[in-house]
């Protein structure tokens, strides 16, 4: 028989460094990646953690847009004179 558990981990992701943030991916046994454990024994499980690239991305886009902006202000700025 055996229980199935559904262990948590808190916090769910974290920064390492910023703006690096990975999120729990699940639990790797015996090579698959699952969030429930069928217990009937002993089990020796690995916590995964996966890249989540939202953030590194949202900075590089909202860099881009200042960038864009401050070159456009300084073009108009030039054509006024």
């Amino acid at each position: 028989m055996g229980t199935t558990i559904t262990p948590e981990v808190a916090p769910a992701a974290v920064w390492n460094p910023f703006p690096i943030r990975y999120t729990f991916a699940g639990w790797a046994i015996n090579g698959v990646v699952t969030k429930s454990i069928a217990v009937t024994g002993p089990v020796e499980a690995e916590a995964v953690w996966t890249l989540d690239p939202t953030p590194a991305v949202a900075l590089a886009v909202g860099a881009v847009v200042a960038g864009v902006a401050v070159a456009y202000t300084i073009r108009r700025a030039k054509r006024t004179r």
